[in-house]
């Protein structure tokens, strides 16, 4: 009989992302839905009024196909009960999504970047955002205060010179 060896539970935090450049990352939830999957993707909005325009042909009047645009400054929360989960961490990894805090960067093993890439300006102007880029200026200034200091040190140490006469050995007696 196979014995099985309880498992730790890790406990995961919800994550909170923003859309990012122009991929288009899939709603996993609306997709599975069993009462007709609907095509609906992370941080985009549909508008209709989007798109190139064309006639229909059933009342000849001109439509356009429609289109995604992107919903600046709204960060979507993916709770962790949700069966596709693991696949939003797999999207912050490959870049395509943006971690919206320091918290769902963390559980995600990627970098916190603050500024979004100049992509959402006023989610970049929060408070953790400016926390996060105060914490690295002052560490990035006291990087560059050890590296001056480091270089310095290194300029002051003066190399062993040849001076020292070396005295030939007393002759052994036998």
């Amino acid at each position: 009989m196979a014995h099985r060896i309880a498992e730790p539970k890790v406990e995961r935090k919800p994550l909170r992302v923003l859309q990012r450049g122009d991929a288009m990352v899939p709603d996993y939830q609306a997709l599975m839905n069993r009462a007709g999957s609907t095509r609906r993707f992370l941080g985009l909005k549909h508008d209709p009024s989007q798109g190139p325009s064309f006639v229909d042909p059933v009342d000849n009047q001109t439509k356009n196909s429609g289109g995604f645009v992107k919903l600046l400054d709204t960060p979507v929360t993916v709770e962790p009960d949700n069966p596709h989960y693991t696949e939003y961490v797999k999207h912050l990894r490959d870049g395509d999504l943006w971690a919206a805090d320091q918290d769902t960067a963390n559980e995600a093993g990627v970098l916190f970047e603050p500024d979004f890439g100049g992509e959402h300006e006023k989610w970049a102007a929060g408070d953790e955002a400016a926390k996060v880029r105060k914490d690295r200026a002052d560490a990035a200034k006291r990087n560059t205060e050890a590296a001056k200091k480091a270089e310095a040190d290194a300029k002051s140490v003066k190399p062993a010179t040849a001076t020292t006469s070396v005295q030939p050995a007393a002759p052994v007696k036998e």
